[in-house]
């Protein structure tokens, strides 16, 4: 892990102690339970196009894909407080990553290049990530899902889905997923 990661980790604790980003006992084993969970991602991601990290929250994964080397990420983040922290990590990381604050659904995606992805890890239910993408023309999205996953495609038609096991816990998945 290089030293952006702890320098990341650093400020994820200090601010965690005024605004509530991530649950503080996860911080115990930050690397495992956010840094990689957050980079197995990446294998799945485009080289082209704009990811957009729906729900971002403390950055996670969004921010870590840009330490990662990813730099055509956008985080979404419509809770002002969580989108100053994610600006002063980008600021204080030299980061390329932007960040859109705001409410999702009155997002303009004309300004970002195409074709677009989606990423999210703690973010509401699958349907509405679904919804999202429809509203923002994002074809193809991978998805942090808990054991639970199969019941939230019983309400989904109209996608095509992939589910990848977690290389770090048995009870949950990356899902796949590709609007048809």
């Amino acid at each position: 892990m290089n030293n952006v990661f702890y320098k990341y980790i650093e400020l994820l604790n200090n601010w965690n102690k005024h605004i509530n980003l991530v649950q503080a006992d996860t911080l115990r084993d930050v690397k495992t339970r956010h840094i990689d969970d957050s980079l197995q991602l990446a294998p799945y991601l485009p080289k082209n196009g704009t990811i957009f990290d729906i729900g971002s929250g403390a950055g996670l994964p969004g921010i870590i894909l840009a330490i990662a080397g990813f730099d055509n990420i956008v985080l979404i983040e419509k809770d002002i407080k969580k989108s100053v922290f994610l600006k002063e990590v980008r600021r204080l990381l030299k980061l390329k990553c932007q960040i859109y604050t705001g409410d999702i659904y009155k997002m303009d995606t004309s300004m970002y290049e195409k074709p677009f992805f989606a990423v999210s890890r703690a973010f509401g239910s699958l349907e509405i990530l679904i919804d999202i993408m429809q509203k923002l023309s994002i074809q193809e999205g991978i998805f942090h899902r808990g054991k639970t996953w199969k019941s939230e495609l019983n309400n989904i038609c109209n996608i095509r889905y992939e589910p990848i096991k977690s290389s770090l816990t048995s009870d949950s998945i990356l899902l796949k997923v590709q609007l048809t």
